[in-house]
């Protein structure tokens, strides 16, 4: 998909139909609507990485900022949080995060994610990804706890470490509780402009229940299996929560 135009309306048209970073609505079911653009900062959301020894982060090339970058001639500079990483190990998982307030306490709610996102390789790749088991997944879920890494013995590599997730996100193309799978990532080459990838959780009911003090997390992944360098541009992020 090269129609970098697309992505920009939808994200505009999301905006226009559930405009403001918070709207209530009067129905029986009230809906809350939280939208990043990200034009000035990366506007809370935070990254962290996990799947990996720890002590690795600059052989990984772990990043994240926020910054414009070029789409095509055609469009002016588009701005974004960026996050990338070096599978080196053929297993990473990279993940932003962002705690939301102004929900009802202990309410519970629907969840849907609306997105676009653009991937590029940074090094060049012969593995194979056109196998739809091998690449990297994009993932979405909605957590009360906030979501974070640690550090366990790696089960796989007797007296080495790991850092792995707080939560289960499943493996690949599996989703787990309150984690959505949303799709595969595909990616232009290094010399290329990012490819724009849109995604929504449309057809994948989450669900996700406020705390005391009426907060939730939010958490958008990338789940990769394949030796890969790669940069992941979040140029738009909108959530809906209807109450149940």
């Amino acid at each position: 998909m090269k129609n970098y135009g697309i992505g920009l309306l939808l994200c505009f048209g999301f905006l226009i139909s559930l405009s403001g970073c918070f709207n209530n609505d009067d129905s029986a079911n009230p809906v809350l609507v939280s939208s990043t653009i990200f034009q000035e900062d990366s506007e809370g959301w935070e990254a962290q990485f996990a799947e990996y020894e720890p002590g690795l982060e600059d052989s990984l090339k772990l990043s994240f900022t926020h910054d414009n970058f070029t789409v095509s001639e055609s469009f002016g500079p588009v701005s974004a949080v960026i996050q990338s990483g070096y599978a080196t190990n053929s297993d990473l998982f990279m993940y932003i995060k962002r705690q939301i307030s102004g929900f009802v306490p202990n309410k519970t709610y629907n969840v849907f994610f609306s997105l676009e996102l653009y991937a590029q390789l940074n090094e060049n790749f012969a593995g194979d990804l056109d196998n739809p088991s091998k690449g990297s997944f994009l993932k979405a879920g909605i957590l009360e706890n906030e979501p974070d890494t640690t550090i366990v013995d790696d089960a796989d590599n007797p007296g080495k470490k790991k850092v792995i997730t707080n939560f289960s996100k499943g493996e690949d193309q599996i989703a787990a509780s309150n984690m959505a799978y949303l799709g595969k990532i595909e990616h232009t080459g290094m010399d290329d402009p990012p490819l724009l990838l849109i995604a929504t959780s449309d057809g994948y009911s989450l669900l996700g229940t406020a705390d005391d003090e009426g907060k939730m997390w939010v958490m958008i992944g990338i789940d990769t299996n394949q030796p890969l360098y790669q940069s992941i541009y979040y140029s738009f992020i909108g959530i809906q929560f209807q109450e149940k």
